[in-house]
């Protein structure tokens, strides 16, 4: 982190100051990523992390990670809750009786208040998924012909949570295998090139090819990824 801090000072001749008010920058940052779907972690959870907001620029350039740290140590402890949620919950039937509404943009809502908030957010996410799928089978169904027997409410229904079940434990599977320094080279440093607005770049580096560009960050940030396993969705 340490390198990547001053490589950037070297790359831009305008560049952005490393303190407070960017440690809050990157404090914000970093959780709409690793949560921008606001499906994991709640306001009680953040409440925790807020001692780390402006001193994340102190512990980047010392080389401490005590904020990823603890928020790595948060997400995973959210993922064992979460998990525990939607596979008990897809044990049973839901109630379609009952029309409901559920908000899916994570831009557009805050984080759950609490475990309770968060729960119920997820049963709802759960009963979307299972609806959705429901209503293509259904759809499938009314295609056969008269010589396939249709398949019964309670069978699709079934099928359906099964699928969401599999879906879910297929993406967990995917975000447990995230290793530690993809999560933090995903992160921060994309934060702080992304404060370098175009204007900011010194115009050497302008005349530089895409690649000669990629070949400079990858130098940076030699475990760099480009995008996390986690959808924003």
């Amino acid at each position: 982190m340490q390198a990547v801090l001053s490589g950037f000072g070297q790359l831009h001749y305008q560049p952005k100051d490393i303190n407070d008010d960017f440690s809050s920058q990157i404090f914000d940052f970093y959780l709409d990523q690793v949560d921008g779907g606001r499906r994991f972690l709640t306001q009680e959870d953040i409440a925790k992390l807020e001692g780390y907001r402006t001193s994340i620029d102190d512990q980047a350039q010392a080389g401490q990670f005590e904020f990823f740290d603890a928020s790595v140590q948060m997400l995973e402890a959210a993922l064992d809750k979460t998990q525990g949620y939607y596979r008990e919950m897809l044990e049973t039937p839901f109630d379609y009786d009952t029309n409901e509404f559920i908000e899916l943009d994570g831009d557009k809502k805050p984080f759950a208040q609490h475990d309770d908030e968060l729960k119920e957010y997820w049963r709802k996410y759960l009963k979307y998924e299972t609806v959705e799928r429901i209503v293509n089978k259904t759809k499938e169904e009314e295609k056969k012909g008269e010589e396939e027997a249709p398949k019964s409410f309670e069978e699709i229904e079934q099928e359906s949570r099964k699928e969401v079940l599999e879906f879910l434990d297929d993406w967990y599977g995917r975000m447990r295998k995230l290793k530690r320094e993809d999560r933090l080279f995903t992160s921060i440093p994309s934060r702080i090139y992304s404060t370098r607005t175009p204007s900011t770049i010194s115009p050497l580096i302008k005349k530089t090819s895409i690649s000669a560009s990629v070949a400079g960050w990858k130098a940076l940030a030699p475990l760099c990824v480009l995008r996390m396993i986690i959808p924003k969705w």
